[in-house]
């Protein structure tokens, strides 16, 4: 077999500027993968965001559709709720308690009256 020529591949006067649009279209393409790359995180964010968002929203769902069961706030309300009406009670009766011991209380601290003293003005003449 005789031996093969192997030519070098010619060079023409256009070959700087093909190789300047090469480099233009592989900087395009670099550019062009950045913006998928960043689209794709983007998009990733919002599925995840609306995987959240649609997990919260099958919870609220779920409870609403739940009778509800006895609550323990209630039970505190009601005891709050006895606490301040027997305070009322007290609170009504303090003003005749007060009034009564104010008056017992006058009445150990007098003295006893001498009516005759009041009947006698010729006395102080």
């Amino acid at each position: 077999m005789p031996p093969s020529k192997k030519t070098a591949p010619e060079r023409s006067a256009d070959a700087p500027a093909n190789a300047s649009e090469l480099s233009a279209i592989r900087a395009e393409m670099r550019e062009m993968r950045e913006a998928q790359e960043r689209f794709v995180l983007v998009g990733e964010r919002i599925i995840t965001m609306l995987s959240v968002v649609n997990d919260k929203t099958d919870l609220l769902i779920e409870a609403a559709t739940k009778e509800p069961g006895p609550s323990p706030v209630a039970k505190m309300l009601e005891a709050v709720l006895e606490a301040l009406r027997e305070q009322q009670a007290i609170l009504s009766r303090l003003p005749a308690e007060l009034a009564a011991a104010i008056h017992d209380d006058e009445e150990e601290q007098s003295e006893p009256a001498n009516h005759a003293a009041w009947d006698d003005q010729s006395a102080e003449d």
